[in-house]
Formats: structure tokens, sequence, C-alpha cells
């Protein structure tokens, strides 16, 4: 295990597996890494625009304690405005959705190759 070829085996391999580690929930753009929690400003300050941003509502139930009562649930309905970024960088590489929800990116998907 010792032999120039095994470390150089293992060196490879490792570099795989960080690089798709990478690759899972982040966005290299330019020199720099988005990561899921980054917000929109340092997106824009590191990526720049993106080709579109698209808007949906998300409603979602919520059981919340009623004030001075025990044991005593109201269910109300929140809606948050979730934006969809999508970067496209060159038919030499995959485009990028971004999903953004109060200010801050919740998820990041592949697409397939730019145009």
């Amino acid at each position: 295990m010792n032999s120039p070829l095994a470390r150089i085996s293992l060196l490879t391999l490792g570099l795989a597996f960080s690089s798709h580690a990478l690759a899972s929930g982040t966005l290299r753009c330019n020199e720099s890494i988005i990561s899921e929690g980054d917000t929109t400003a340092e997106v824009l300050h590191k990526c720049g625009k993106p080709i579109t941003i698209a808007e949906s509502v998300v409603k979602e139930k919520q059981a919340v304690k009623v004030r001075g009562q025990v044991d005593v649930k109201q269910e109300l309905t929140v809606e948050t405005v979730v934006e969809y970024w999508t970067y496209n960088f060159g038919p030499n590489r995959l485009m990028s959705r971004l999903t953004v929800a109060q200010g801050s990116v919740i998820n990041i998907a592949t697409l397939g190759y730019g145009f």
C-alpha cells in the first residue's frame, strides 16, 4: 500500500469523492461557492443576476398555541413567497436553479446543459 501507484489511486479516489460531495447542495460561480443558507446578496455578488426569476406562493398550515389557554391550538395558513433563480453558464456547463425563500437559498438543483 506504500507504493506510488497505490498512493496515486487513493488520491484520485479521494478527489473523486470530494468533488462529488461539493456538487450536492452547492453551486460554483466563477471562483466562488454558493451553498444552501447563503443570502441572496451573497449570490448576486458572487454569481451576478440569474437569467430568469420565477415566483410562487407556498401555503403551509401551522398549529399555534392560543394565548392564555392550556392545550388549545389554532391552525393558521402561512403564505411564503418562493423564488426560483435559474443560472445558465453556457453550453459546456450544467444550468442551476436556486430556490430562495425569505432572502436565503433553501435548495440548489442541477438542470440540463445550458445554451
